[in-house]
């Protein structure tokens, strides 16, 4: 029985640690929160014309106690969509710790990049190209 607990408990760890292709082949529109439910991503699936478009969503009490600054989060401010990271996405996955955000755009209406997303401060940085010869978007350091 703990053989077979280890292996499930094993397998859902897998799974969430997996890039959630995003691409609108595939896309289903709707939300998913990180590990701690401090954030969420809400996934915006339009025609395969528009691409595929993200948001980010403070869930959690964690990001709206920080020191009011008008570019990071309030009780009345959160929600954060850039254009630079937002739209176009193929893929996006979590940070094991739930802070980051790892974000893959296509090039037709998206950069073509690779972000990594600091959520707690509304930063993003530029983290490689965003063809898709990766493994998974949060292996990129």
């Amino acid at each position: 029985m703990r053989i077979l607990f280890g292996i499930l408990f094993i397998s859902i760890l897998a799974i969430n640690a997996q890039a959630k292709d995003v691409d609108s082949a595939v896309c289903k529109s709707g939300i998913n929160y990180s590990k701690d439910k401090q954030f969420a991503v809400y996934v915006f699936c339009e025609p395969d014309a528009l691409g595929t478009s993200i948001g980010i969503i403070a869930t959690g009490y964690a990001a709206v106690v920080q020191p009011l600054d008008e570019n990071k989060w309030s009780n009345t401010n959160r929600f954060w969509q850039e254009d630079v990271w937002a739209s176009d996405i193929y893929s996006y996955e979590w940070s094991n710790d739930g802070k980051y955000l790892f974000v893959i755009t296509d090039e037709v209406y998206g950069t073509g990049k690779k972000y990594k997303l600091d959520l707690l401060n509304k930063t993003n940085t530029e983290v490689g190209d965003g063809h898709h010869s990766y493994t998974t978007a949060g292996s990129v350091k």
